[in-house]
């Protein structure tokens, strides 16, 4: 039950919750739908096999879920499947990069990226640890950012804990 292998729907479909969901909220939400589809709750009919399929679907949701790490990893994995079929449709973004592919200006106190007219994408690590003008995607923080010199505009998903953002930004210097 290590790993997640339903194909139509994600771990967070399954299990009713949006993708920001607490570790709380996921232990309520599989109890109740545990009880719910537990093999023994369902009646001798053919709604039996269905039941132990949804539970069983339920089992391997909540393993993934309630494991950070493994949480983490296919959130990271789905939101890079994500940017890349979103790569390919949304007009308006210019390019899709992880925060941890930014540079980080220790004088500045930002993480940088150059643009292809020599300007540059600049977010401020306050901007970063405040969280504002972004959109939550399960452990990512997805932000918009203008380009100071054209109308480009590249898509930084936080791909980093909060432990290690600036950390791991002054190694890269």
């Amino acid at each position: 039950m290590n790993e997640f292998h339903s194909s139509s729907s994600s771990p967070y479909d399954i299990l009713q919750l949006p993708s920001h969901a607490t570790l709380n909220e996921i232990k309520q939400q599989y109890k109740i739908l545990a009880k719910l589809y537990h093999p023994d709750a369902a009646s001798n009919n053919s709604s039996s096999t269905s039941h132990h399929e949804k539970f069983i679907e339920l089992q391997q949701a909540y393993e993934l879920l309630r494991d950070s790490k493994k949480r983490r990893n296919y959130d990271k994995q789905f939101h890079l499947n994500k940017y890349h079929l979103e790569k390919q449709y949304i007009g308006n973004i210019s390019d899709y990069v992880l925060l941890s592919e930014m540079r980080f200006n220790e004088m500045n106190d930002c993480c940088e990226m150059d643009c292809r007219c020599g300007g540059l994408y600049i977010i401020s690590m306050n901007d970063i640890a405040n969280n504002s003008n972004n959109e939550t995607l399960g452990y990512f923080k997805s932000y918009n950012i203008n380009c100071n010199n054209c109308s480009l505009i590249i898509q930084v998903e936080n791909d980093m804990d909060e432990d290690d953002e600036v950390e791991s930004h002054h190694e890269n210097q």
